[in-house]
């Protein structure tokens, strides 16, 4: 991983994009979008925006319990609630960030030399990500922002309650992640020796149990919160200091 890397954003389903350009047709309903459907809106010129999966509502433990390896001494498990959303099925890529780069004249990020097209996007801040998703709006007519804290992590457990959506453990087979080092519960097998000191493509791994790909490594991921040490609901919401918001 490397500071200053982010990935998914967040778009509610307001409509489905147009099947071809040569027949234009209405687009459905919201209502029409089920849970775990997956779809795409449609840009100005045309072309498809990011694959989004809708994410159903629900309540979920959220943080780690105690005694679980690898806790924060300020993690506070506790219950949440999360209303329907969507969210990007990959994490965003070099082609889709340098698309809107090249749209709004901005200068491109560095890919470290690990290769641009299908490579997770690095090297992003915050406000680059904000800037991003308020673009997608004006792009596709349709409401994107980046998740809550809370929105994340309930769509990368995906129901699952261990430490990982993968169980109690995971290996370098599963994620990209610094395999010298042992994650989860002791001697599970996690400390593979193996570690790639790069990104690699989106969806280069199995996706967790809701389809979301890249959940787990690759890249660190911006939400929209407030760092809060005492939970006191800001991970359940977007910063009131951001002033760019596009809902």
């Amino acid at each position: 991983k490397k500071p200053g890397m982010w990935g998914r954003f967040f778009g509610k389903p307001s409509r489905l994009p147009k099947p071809t350009l040569e027949k234009p047709v209405q687009p459905p309903p919201p209502a029409v979008l089920k849970p775990l459907q997956v779809f795409r809106d449609r840009l100005k010129d045309g072309s498809e925006g990011p694959v989004m999966i809708v994410i159903p509502r629900g309540t979920f433990l959220m943080g780690s319990p105690e005694g679980e390896r690898g806790r924060s001494e300020n993690e506070r498990q506790h219950t949440v609630t999360v209303g329907d959303f969507a969210i990007g099925q990959y994490t965003v890529t070099f082609a889709e960030y340098d698309r809107f780069c090249d749209a709004t004249k901005r200068k491109k990020p560095n890919d470290q030399g690990w290769g641009r097209e299908m490579q997770p996007v690095i090297c992003v801040s915050w406000h680059d990500a904000w800037e991003y998703v308020v673009w997608l709006c004006k792009e596709t007519g349709c409401r994107y922002r980046l998740p809550t804290e809370a929105e994340w992590e309930y769509a990368a457990r995906a129901g699952t309650t261990g430490p990982f959506w993968t169980g109690r453990c995971v290996t370098t087979d599963q994620v990209n992640y610094n395999g010298r080092y042992s994650y989860g519960e002791p001697d599970c097998g996690a400390k593979t020796g193996v570690f790639r000191q790069k990104t690699l493509p989106v969806g280069s791994f199995k996706p967790n149990p809701w389809g979301l790909y890249d959940t787990m490594g690759n890249v660190w991921e911006w939400t929209c919160s407030t760092y809060d040490e005492r939970y006191g609901g800001a991970e359940q919401k977007c910063s009131d200091k951001d002033t760019s918001s596009p809902l």
